[in-house]
């Protein structure tokens, strides 16, 4: 437990710190914040979307879904 706090930043709670730069989905994955942010502003930029669309409640419940910690990853 201590390693995870301290190492990872997972409390008890299960809950990951938002100044982490990783995110690790499923033991598989470590999505990194600024690769997120770059996908996310080419996929605005090519399906011409406001830039405004990151900050719209259903666009963060998706990436919610895939794990709670992504939202401090998004623009």
């Amino acid at each position: 437990m201590t390693h995870l706090k301290k190492v990872h930043g997972i409390t008890e709670t299960g809950k990951l710190s938002s100044n982490q730069s990783t995110i690790e989905v499923s033991n598989k994955h470590i999505i990194q914040g600024a690769a997120l942010r770059k996908l996310i502003v080419e996929w605005i930029i090519d399906r011409r979307h406001a830039f405004n669309e990151v900050e719209a409640e259903s666009f963060h419940k998706i990436f919610e879904y895939i794990d709670e910690a992504m939202i401090s990853k998004l623009p």
